[in-house]
């Protein structure tokens, strides 16, 4: 909690934007969720820019017990809308324009809220779990 008192004193010493973006990189991956790597990996971004834009602290989920991290990650990424952090892939650009798009648009017809590939890279009870909640949010 005294690092968000004082952010000028962790980006003193450092470039801002560049290590500390590293930094939190670092810790990202650190946690040790597979379902966030893969998630990453099909937005074709990084578990960090995951984590900014859920506004996740990294230091808090380190302090949970490791078989909770992920499905208390999970959870809350699926909250968020994470289209904005969609790249098409450097290579095969032909596959995001036909089907990486296409699929998320389509899922995202009838729960414009969660975001399509955070679903699919949920853990199965969390996914119904969260299918379930936004149903009863919608009645």
């Amino acid at each position: 909690s005294s690092a968000a008192e004082e952010p000028e004193a962790a980006t003193m010493d450092a470039a801002p934007t560049g290590e500390q973006a590293a930094g939190v990189e670092d810790a990202a991956a650190a946690l040790g969720i597979p379902e966030m790597a893969r998630l990453a990996s099909r937005l074709g971004c990084t578990q960090g820019e995951i984590l900014r834009a859920a506004e996740i602290d990294t230091s808090v989920v380190a302090e949970l017990p490791e078989d909770m991290r992920g499905a208390v990650v999970m959870a809350a990424v699926s909250q968020v809308n994470l289209d904005h952090l969609r790249r098409p892939p450097t290579s095969g650009n032909q596959q995001a324009a036909s089907g990486g798009s296409a699929g998320a648009s389509d899922a995202g017809s009838g729960a414009m809220e969660i975001d399509a590939a955070v679903l699919e890279a949920l853990p199965p009870e969390i996914r119904e779990e969260v299918l379930r909640e936004e149903e009863q949010r919608r009645r």
